[in-house]
């Protein structure tokens, strides 16, 4: 499976990594591993989707992001030994490949090219970190759903989706269901998307990543 974990890497460093990995499956909704818990095993996702969240101890929940097939997530746990930084549920039926601590570092240790690509993942990974830091301080909600809705947060995703909800797109957005909705609303008013049995559905694209980056809190 070529992904942005992988990129071009050799047959043989392929051959390594998978001959480490063993598959598991969770079906949609069951947590995958909880914030602050004891881990040693970096997840690949194969197929379906994962979200990454943090939760507040009210209980509020933020995304980080969705997992894709082909990403990586909880490496930083994998690497430095410490608990996992945060929560991963499945939001749709998925197939994961587990690969635990001593098996990945073996293999970093021997294989230069792996080494480069998880090092190349964690900078992309800081990246992301803050530009999700700099949405939250500096964007509105209407501007971080339009960015979300884009794919800023959700790259590849699909708006139609039916796991994408309103509940969804307000703990990516850092923000509560109700501002959300009103949030959909003004991006309809606006006729930058239009909204459909619960689903949206993009209309103005050039609009929609005009609102993306140009509303400020």
């Amino acid at each position: 499976m070529r992904s942005p974990f992988f990129g071009d890497l050799a047959d043989d460093d392929m051959a390594a990594l998978g001959a480490a990995m063993r598959q598991v499956s969770y079906p949609a909704g069951q947590v995958v591993l909880l914030e602050g818990a004891a881990s040693s095993v970096l997840y690949v996702l194969q197929s379906g989707r994962v979200k990454l969240y943090k939760t507040s101890p009210r209980g509020r929940e933020q995304v980080l992001r969705l997992v894709r097939p082909g990403e990586m997530f909880n490496e930083v746990a994998a690497v430095d030994e410490g608990p996992n930084p945060a929560s991963a549920q499945a939001i749709e039926d998925c197939t994961l490949y587990l690969l635990r601590r001593r098996d990945l570092l073996q293999i970093v240790a021997q294989r230069s090219a792996v080494a480069l690509a998880v090092t190349r993942d964690f900078a992309r990974r800081l990246r992301e970190a803050l530009a999700l830091v700099e949405d939250l301080a500096f964007r509105d909600v209407t501007s971080r759903v339009a960015k979300i809705l884009l794919g800023g947060q959700a790259a590849d995703d699909n708006p139609r989706a039916p796991w994408l909800t309103q509940e969804l797109l307000a703990a990516m957005a850092g923000s509560r269901r109700e501002v959300v909705g009103r949030a959909l609303k003004t991006l309809s008013l606006d006729g930058a998307i239009r909204l459909e049995r619960g689903r949206v559905h993009v209309q103005d694209r050039l609009l929609l990543e005009r609102i993306a980056w140009t509303h400020e809190v």
